[in-house]
């Protein structure tokens, strides 16, 4: 059987299953001879992804139905002369070239 010696532990910490182990009447190692293979079956269980363990935590709730809104079309855009005018046939400016990638 192996050992397992863990440096720089936190006082409180260490504290814990000592005292843990007193109430049930064995040595500290014993009671951490049983705390770890119970923690450590704990955590072996298959990883979830978060919509799914959202999902499971509210399941019990019930279904839910949303209400959706009813929403209005949205308004024609009121463009200024030059722009409602069919591209090429812009108005253009006074004092700016008529073609866009001309020199300035």
């Amino acid at each position: 059987m192996g050992s397992l010696t863990i440096r720089d532990l936190d006082e409180a910490l260490k504290r814990r299953p000592r005292m843990r182990a007193a109430s049930h009447g064995r040595p500290t190692a014993e009671e951490v001879r049983v705390i770890l293979p119970t923690a450590l079956v704990q955590t072996a269980q298959p990883a979830t992804n978060l919509g799914e363990r959202i999902r499971d935590r509210f399941a019990r709730l019930g279904d839910v139905e949303l209400l959706v809104a009813v929403r209005e079309l949205a308004r024609a855009a009121r463009l200024p002369d030059d722009l409602a005018a069919p591209r090429g046939k812009r108005a253009s400016k006074p004092g700016r070239a008529s073609n866009r990638r001309g020199a300035r």
